[in-house]
């Protein structure tokens, strides 16, 4: 279910809101095996039932399966999101411009893997905004502004059961991911035809992470993590019109992200290691 308004009080004002509310439930599509015949003998392209839609177990892999027969398991998915954007006319040639944005999502999926039962929850909540004034000269065009996020999550995965009696693969109690960030912007006119874009981007992220994770002695160990980052990052771009239609162009820009690569270099701490991209 979602919906969205438009609210314009003024010709300088506009205000905009949307949201959607989902509550899905149905059953879980299950994962097969490629390349293993039932047998045990491996072929590639081959399933361990003739069709290879069928997902359940042939009766010669059944009878050593200490799971038995595979059962449809049901899916819990849970989503709210709503965001926004309020733009004021300054004046001609100026606006500010503000967007927001919510996330909320649960999930619990129950699933199997050729007969290996699994279970793998998620839970995400993130909160955005951005401020940013623009607007337009005889030169070109220009943009400046300010960027912040949080995002907490959670999430377990767990093989070999249904529930978190199984081997625990992934666990994930808390993690949290803040930043703020300022960028500016501006497109040239060099000529009629031509465009130079220089812009850059300046950012400070956070974050921190914990949960308990399993070895030899099971799950009684746990880690923690705490990292702040910055970065400056940079774009420049040529644009070139060959016809009213047409256009080539060629640009060259850096990129940074804090993704999901933990390694854990002590026993009660892991490093989130920072990906970069130009």
């Amino acid at each position: 279910m979602g919906g969205s308004l438009l609210y314009t009080p003024t010709d300088r004002v506009s205000i905009y809101a949307w949201g959607m509310v989902g509550d899905e439930k149905g059953i879980a599509s299950n994962a097969v095996a490629i390349g293993i015949r039932p047998d045990g003998t491996v072929k590639a392209g081959s399933f361990l039932q003739d069709d290879p839609w069928n997902d359940l177990l042939p009766p010669s892999v059944l009878a050593q399966s200490p799971f038995g027969q595979l059962a449809a398991k049901p899916v819990k998915d849970e989503k709210k999101i709503f965001g926004g954007e309020v733009e004021i006319g300054l004046s001609d040639s100026v606006t500010l411009t503000y967007i927001p944005s919510y996330i909320e999502y649960h999930s619990a999926v129950a699933f199997t893997l050729s007969g290996l039962p699994n279970i793998q929850t998620t839970n995400y909540n993130q909160t955005t905004h951005e401020l940013r004034l623009s607007g337009n000269a005889g030169w070109g065009d220009w943009l400046i502004g300010g960027y912040g996020y949080r995002l907490v999550s959670s999430g377990q995965f767990y093989v070999g059961s249904y529930d978190t009696t199984g081997i625990p693969v992934t666990l994930v109690d808390r993690n949290r991911i803040k930043g703020l960030a300022v960028f500016g912007q501006a497109t040239i006119n060099i000529s009629d035809p031509m465009r130079l874009t220089v812009g850059g981007r300046y950012g400070v992220d956070n974050r921190v992470g914990e949960g308990p994770y399993f070895d030899a002695s099971g799950v009684g160990s746990r880690y923690d993590f705490s990292g702040t980052y910055r970065r400056f990052d940079y774009k420049v771009g040529l644009e070139y019109d060959i016809a009213p239609r047409a256009m080539v162009y060629a640009a060259l820009q850096t990129g940074f992200g804090i993704i999901s690569a933990p390694r854990r270099s002590t026993a009660t701490s892991r490093c989130a290691r920072p990906v970069t991209i130009a």
